[in-house]
């Protein structure tokens, strides 16, 4: 791997679930069920709760996959598992869990990363009308072969999302894994 490029990649779930659960997998009528499971511990994400949210998360996944595939890549879900490259110190601190992986360890053909999260990504507002300023890496899929030259070209997102408000949605690498983890 590239100096300063981080050599794992994390995903991070609430103590009262499991780690690499996907709504957007779910049938419609089992997400309520969930999601009451869900808000009974703690109140749910903002996200969570706005009824535009699950069906524009799973038409992007639907352009993820489609683009992974497009570079050459075989994912085996149609849903991926979300990861952070590195850590991310918002929820580093938030009571959150995490799974770690080597980010050697990982099957190329069967990941891709987003310069920033893919929902912010792929739109140009977020759920609450705020724009998302437009930076040049938004819109696109990376493959593994394709990460050190973004990243020499972008950088590592850092801190900058606290402090600039047009890096504000600039908040971490993502990792979107489409395979299952080995048992």
């Amino acid at each position: 791997m590239p100096i300063g490029l981080p050599g794992v990649v994390t995903h991070y779930y609430r103590p009262q679930s499991e780690p690499l659960l996907s709504l957007t997998a779910l049938p419609e009528g089992e997400v309520a069920r969930v999601l009451a499971r869900l808000a009974a511990h703690e109140p749910l994400p903002f996200r969570l709760m706005q009824p535009d949210y699950l069906p524009e998360r799973r038409r992007i996944e639907e352009r993820m996959h489609a683009e992974l595939v497009a570079k050459g890549g075989r994912p085996e879900l149609a849903q991926p598992g979300y990861f952070v490259l590195g850590e991310f110190s918002l929820w580093e601190g938030d009571g959150s869990r995490k799974l770690q992986l080597p980010l050697a360890e990982l099957r190329a053909e069967a990941v891709s990363f987003t310069l920033t999260d893919s929902f912010f990504n792929y739109r140009s507002h977020n759920l609450r009308g705020v724009a998302i300023p437009p930076r040049p890496y938004h819109g696109r899929l990376f493959t593994l072969a394709e990460l050190p030259e973004q990243i020499e070209r972008y950088g590592l997102p850092g801190e900058a999302w606290r402090t600039d408000p047009a890096r504000r949605f600039d908040v971490y690498i993502e990792v979107q894994l489409w395979c299952r983890l080995p048992s």
